[in-house]
């Protein structure tokens, strides 16, 4: 036997005797369980196709029991094109004003952005300031060291050029590099007493205090 003959009947399987699929006992029926198994068993056609009767089983159904879930039917659903124009209207509206708004919001940030407050700068301290005039110092030492040494570099003799060779002298040579060291540290000694003189200054100073600064 295969699943069709073993599968039961609706009629069978609610208990509905078959003389209740009348119209007679239909107009008379007040159990609304009992309607919606008829209207099952009807619908399926298990008995029959009876339409007259199904519509006669459905509108009983409906005043006793409106709700009933043998009335909801699925619907498909609807794409964008189910809605008419002016559906869309209010969409659209909304969509276009909230772009407005973005747009004033961005441009408002950017004028806060360009409005100057008056607020000062940070001021740094006094030790970052040393320490990057002390930076500076070093930078223009090693400059002044690399420069020397580079023009140095740029005189070195070639070991072919025997007659350079002859004339060379290297104590002349040392001196003339220890001179440059000096001119060098002198420099830097100079410009480190201009800095400190320029830090102790202060605008009501006295005379003296001022001659006392130049020594």
């Amino acid at each position: 036997m295969n699943d069709k003959e073993t599968k039961r009947k609706l009629i069978d399987k609610y208990e509905i005797p078959i003389n209740h699929l009348d119209f007679a006992y239909i107009g008379e029926c007040e159990n609304a369980r009992e309607m919606e198994k008829i209207v099952q068993i009807l619908r399926s056609g298990e008995e029959g196709y009876f339409p007259d009767l199904t519509t006669c089983a459905e509108n009983k159904l409906r005043e006793l029991k409106p709700n009933s879930r043998l009335f909801r039917y699925e619907e498909k659903l609807q794409g964008r094109e189910a809605l008419s124009k002016q559906d869309w209207k209010p969409i659209f509206d909304w969509t276009n004003n909230i772009k407005v708004k973005d747009t004033e919001l961005s441009a408002a940030a950017e004028k806060m952005a360009k409005i100057d407050l008056g607020v000062p700068p940070v001021r740094k301290s006094g030790a970052i300031k040393q320490c990057d005039e002390n930076n500076e110092l070093k930078a223009k030492q090693n400059g002044s060291v690399a420069a020397a040494t580079s023009k140095t570099s740029t005189e070195r003799i070639k070991s072919t050029d025997y007659g350079k060779w002859d004339k060379y002298d290297a104590d002349e040579e040392c001196l003339r590099m220890e001179l440059a060291e000096e001119r060098v540290q002198e420099e830097v000694e100079r410009k480190n007493r201009l800095n400190n003189k320029n830090r102790n200054y202060k605008p009501n100073m006295t005379t003296t205090q001022l001659l006392q600064l130049k020594r």
